[in-house]
């Protein structure tokens, strides 16, 4: 059979009915053609007196769907790559990897799992999908698996974290959770915690290394051994290249974050409903967030204060008397939260420093209310190296994909000068 149709492929009801953004496949699809065929069975039914057959799939439904949504009427045995024809393989010719995957992609999306069993069956499926990559000398990594599954890259890249979790220690309080919200919650209080005892350790050896009074030849007590293991820096969980909306309202849990930080707030009134929402969603209760405009919807208490950027070293402008170099943000909370450094004045002067406020200005406004090991959420981007040179957790979204390059390089390069030994996942 070198040829099926579409429409005579059964799909036995299968679960998935949300297909979920399919644009970046159909795109895929049409540039370079189906990479992963679909994978077809042959099953046998009576018809009247007679045995007859008739293709069943296995895996492979939301490719299927982009097929159709692009046009394509039929399918064609052992083709590849061919945007003119889009390939399909019997299960029966599958290797015993691809045989796994298929499987695991099958479990993956069944019905009445638990969070437990889903996480695991999408740490498998990559890392077959990995394996698989290595043979056909092909890259395989989170985004692909966020592509074949149709999950954003936050979901995934928790996903494999609380997978590997869930192995080391299957008794442990992440494994134990009740839901995927709660055991994400378990992992990000766990980062908290993991920076805030970081953080301490430098400040103790700085204090260490102080020169004692009695110290006559000026010479540091205390000289640090490098550690036998290296720090985790999970980037991949700091930095997302996409859309705040659209990840936020599928791949974060509620209640997460410390503190937000809004440099480039959405002006729309559409826009503004929803990024709004999602922020009151994502903090946690009693804790602020810092915004460059009023916020929309119910929720919101005002913290009574509004901070001034002077900026200096601004060009004159001839078109009017007085050039104006003062933005405002305004300082809002989620609950009745109490800062933990007040600052004896709302005003700070500072240049420019490229796109976003300089690192000085970002440590003002985040000094009062957050403090070390705080999560601090930056829904329109922002300099993440400044939050995490002050001791704080950044998860910030970069819809521009050069500036999220930038942002996780300037992350790297900061770990890479500041920890002894760092590893990057």
């Amino acid at each position: 059979m070198d040829t099926i149709e579409i429409q005579h492929i059964d799909i036995q009801s299968r679960q998935r009915q949300d297909m979920g953004d399919v644009a970046p496949l159909m795109e895929s699809i049409k540039e370079l053609g189906l990479i992963q065929p679909i994978v077809i069975e042959m099953v046998s039914a009576v018809v009247g007196n007679s045995v007859g057959s008739f293709p069943r799939l296995v895996a492979g439904r939301r490719r299927m769907y982009a097929l159709m949504q692009l046009g394509h009427t039929h399918v064609f045995h052992g083709s590849s790559c061919d945007p003119t024809k889009p390939g399909f393989v019997f299960y029966h010719e599958q290797t015993e990897l691809k045989r796994q995957l298929v499987e695991f992609e099958e479990d993956v999306r069944r019905k009445n799992r638990t969070w437990q069993e889903e996480v695991i069956g999408i740490d498998r499926i990559h890392k077959i999908k990995w394996a698989m990559s290595g043979e056909a000398d092909a890259e395989w990594g989170q985004k692909q698996t966020g592509e074949l599954l149709g999950l954003g890259a936050a979901k995934v890249s928790y996903t494999l974290r609380l997978a590997n979790e869930i192995l080391k220690d299957r008794e442990g309080a992440i494994a134990k959770a009740e839901s995927y919200t709660d055991a994400i919650k378990i992992l990000l209080e766990r980062d908290e915690a993991i920076l805030v005892a970081e953080q301490n350790r430098r400040r103790a050896l700085f204090r260490a290394q102080e020169p004692a009074e009695n110290n006559t030849a000026g010479l540091p007590l205390f000289t640090e051994q490098p550690s036998a293991e290296p720090t985790i820096i999970q980037l991949s969980n700091m930095v997302f290249h996409g859309d705040f909306k659209t990840i936020a309202e599928t791949d974060l849990p509620a209640d997460f974050v410390s503190c937000a930080l809004a440099l480039e707030a959405p002006r729309t009134p559409e826009a503004q409903i929803t990024f709004w929402g999602q922020l009151l969603r994502l903090l946690k209760n009693d804790s602020y967030i810092i915004a460059d405009s009023y916020p929309v919807g119910v929720g919101w208490n005002t913290a009574r204060c509004i901070v001034y950027w002077n900026i200096l070293g601004l060009e004159t402008d001839e078109r009017v008397p007085f050039t104006n170099n003062v933005k405002q943000f305004y300082v809002f909370a989620k609950g009745h939260p109490k800062p933990f450094n007040p600052s004896n004045s709302s005003v700070f002067s500072a240049n420019r420093d490229g796109r976003w406020p300089p690192a000085s200005f970002i440590e003002f406004l985040l000094r009062p209310i957050s403090q070390i090991g705080s999560t601090i959420l930056m829904p329109c981007g922002g300099p993440c190296e400044a939050v995490a040179r002050i001791g704080r957790y950044p998860i910030s979204f970069e819809s521009d994909e050069a500036r999220y390059v930038e942002e996780r390089e300037s992350l790297r390069k900061y770990y890479e000068s500041s920890l002894t030994k760092v590893e990057f996942r």
